[in-house]
């Protein structure tokens, strides 16, 4: 597979106050999701910016993004972080052998000041860590099509699930199937193509209740 990243468009100071506006008017019942890299025609500090409103407004606030830009936004606590396994070895410059070690460091970033995270382990699922317990979720084995917009249908399935009141344990098993089932496609899954992979993701406890 072969994935080309060119800069998004400029983005001017008047629309990047325009987007915070709209975040002003966010309140307890929704959800801010910032993903991806900061233009280079915003401040550097935008993620910040917009957790610090979230904060205020009540809003949760979501963050799938690379290490130096998840390090300015833990002290406002986001609902949950989602790296990789790859970048979770960035993070702490170090080689992850095992489950074990993806809840040790996955709990560092709690302990930061994020109040979950979600590291993406590609074939072998996702764990989910929070300050007191660690879920594993295997995904089904299958032919892997595409893999752009999987981390994203993992983020979308996981909101999704929270928002219309499911269990953690059932909206993790959402999130892993939503991102499985768009690897599994040429393009972002269908809501039906979600729910056939969601009853073969095995949930298992790795530690806590």
């Amino acid at each position: 597979e072969t994935e080309i990243n060119a800069p998004g468009p400029n983005v001017t100071s008047e629309q990047f106050e325009a987007l915070l506006n709209q975040i002003r008017h966010t309140s307890k019942e929704d959800t801010v999701i910032v993903a991806g890299s900061v233009p280079k025609s915003i401040p550097s500090d935008a993620y910040a910016q917009i957790a610090k409103i979230t904060q205020e407004t009540g809003a949760k606030f979501v963050v799938d993004a690379e290490r130096d830009l998840v390090n300015t936004v833990l002290e406002y606590h986001p609902l949950f972080i989602k790296p990789n396994k790859d970048e979770l070895e960035e993070m702490f410059d170090v080689t992850i052998k095992s489950d074990q070690d993806v809840v040790k460091y996955g709990r560092e970033i709690v302990k930061n000041g994020a109040q979950s995270v979600i590291i993406s382990l590609g074939g072998d699922g996702a764990i989910y860590v929070d300050e007191t317990r660690s879920i594993k979720a295997q995904n089904p084995k299958g032919e892997v099509v595409n893999t752009v917009g999987s981390g994203d249908s993992t983020v979308a399935g996981m909101v999704a699930g929270l928002e219309s009141g499911l269990s953690l344990e059932e909206a993790f098993r959402q999130a892993v199937a939503s991102g499985t089932a768009t690897a599994f496609n040429d393009d972002l899954a269908l809501k039906e193509d979600i729910e056939k992979i969601k009853s073969q993701v095995t949930i298992s406890v790795l530690d806590g209740e």
